[in-house]
């Protein structure tokens, strides 16, 4: 019976690791990396204030 409580908790950590190892971050909501810089520099609005762009 103790050998066979060791084999499962070491069945477990086992599962554990691997299914850790797939785990994948979480991806960001906007990807701002491809968004064009023409569209970027257009919709910044440099030296107007937030309250004229409103």
């Amino acid at each position: 019976m103790r050998v066979h409580a060791r084999t499962m908790r070491r069945a477990v950590w086992v599962a554990l690791v691997v299914l850790a190892g797939c785990a994948q971050p979480p991806k960001p909501l906007y990807m701002w990396e491809n968004f064009p810089r023409q569209q970027y520099d257009a919709l910044l609005r440099e030296g107007v204030s937030p309250l004229e762009q409103i």
